[in-house]
């Protein structure tokens, strides 16, 4: 016993563990401080099988038994251990108070798409502890996934007053603030992410694409960059690349980070239609290419359903640089049938469709 309460010691809380923040207790701290008990009881067994006189079936016999009953004890107690979620239920079941455990079986449930009851178990978790950031910046982000962005900007505003220091929340909030409206906010929430974790995917793809829709595009092209040096397999950073690199005057470029994004991702529209659009209305005849064109326009058209007039655009260009003008105008009228007739998209068609009634495929400049 000398040696369980030895072992045991360091976790009796005379020496302050980082655990103890959360509990004072747990099953594993008596894990390495049971052998001793454990050892004992062993040699007791041992000692007085020894010097028992009964026929040494009966001696196995009860152990045998002894052991089915740990065995059995053992499968009921490791169902708790089955997955994440099992262990967290089985937590609250037995210590409904636990604000930690609601709070990481809510991250849980978010990550499986089950955002109300995540939301449930952050809101608990915050009843608990009204001041742990955490749960905020977790309940921010579930309220953001439901729409619901002013609530979201309230509890991530909480979280980072709580823990400014965080990159996380900052960009949590920047996201908040970025679909609130509030780019520059955003941008600042964005840039104080990476001052604090320079090499933050997250804040590097974000905040390219807000300054490419606010048209900053060299350093939309810098945050791009720095977004691939950490994570160079996503597709969506090469299509943001690519329109930041064709906003730029630097077509070819462009052209490549499109290649590399269907490469990635074959079924990528956004892809697909950009480059098709390229192939098929550039001034330039060194960049265009009709029959490829006209195939990732078509391919573009069916993965969208064949009812985005975006698309249908494009996909009559392609037409229409292939000479197929008949084809080019029933498509474009599908498209403006499917356009708001007062909206600058609607605009554009009407011109390009009396263009393909003329004989002639549209071109541009530059990348819409």
């Amino acid at each position: 016993m000398l040696f369980f309460g030895a072992t045991l010691g360091p976790v009796l809380g005379f020496i302050m563990l980082y655990t103890f923040r959360y509990t004072f207790v747990a099953d594993h701290y008596q894990y390495l401080a049971s052998i001793g008990p454990i050892a004992l009881v062993c040699a007791g067994v041992a000692t007085v099988a020894r010097s028992y006189n009964q026929p040494r079936h009966l001696i196995f016999g009860t152990l045998a038994c002894l052991i089915a009953a740990l065995t059995a004890l053992t499968w009921r107690q490791s169902a708790m251990y089955a997955d994440i979620e099992s262990l967290w239920r089985t937590t609250i079941a037995k210590n409904p108070d636990c604000w930690m455990a609601h709070n990481n079986l809510g991250t849980v449930l978010l990550q499986k798409g089950q955002v109300d009851d995540a939301m449930a178990h952050y809101q608990q978790t915050l009843q608990m502890a009204p001041d742990y950031a955490d749960a905020d910046y977790n309940l921010g982000n579930a309220l953001l996934q439901k729409g619901e962005i002013d609530a979201a900007l309230t509890h991530y505003q909480k979280a980072v007053s709580v823990i400014p220091k965080d990159p996380d929340i900052q960009v949590g909030l920047g996201n908040a603030l970025w679909q609130k409206g509030k780019a520059e906010e955003a941008i600042d929430h964005y840039r104080r992410a990476l001052e604090l974790r320079p090499y933050y995917f997250a804040a590097h793809y974000n905040l390219s694409t807000v300054l490419l829709q606010k048209g900053q595009i060299e350093e939309a092209i810098q945050h791009c960059r720095a977004a691939l040096t950490v994570r160079p397999d996503l597709a969506p950073v090469h299509t943001n690349l690519a329109v930041a690199l064709l906003a730029n005057g630097e077509i070819a470029d462009g052209i490549k980070q499109f290649e590399k994004t269907l490469q990635i991702s074959p079924r990528s529209v956004p892809a697909l239609n950009n480059l098709a659009w390229i192939l098929a209305t550039y001034s330039d005849p060194a960049f265009r290419d009709g029959t490829k064109a006209l195939e990732l326009a078509q391919e573009a058209n069916e993965f969208s359903g064949g009812s985005d007039p975006v698309i249908l655009r494009t996909l009559a260009a392609a037409l229409a640089n292939a000479g197929q003008f008949s084809k080019a105008v029933e498509v474009g009228q599908l498209a403006l049938s499917l356009t708001d007739r007062q909206s600058p998209l609607a605009n554009a068609l009407q011109q390009e469709i009396a263009g393909y009634q003329a004989g002639l495929p549209y071109r541009e400049n530059v990348k819409r």
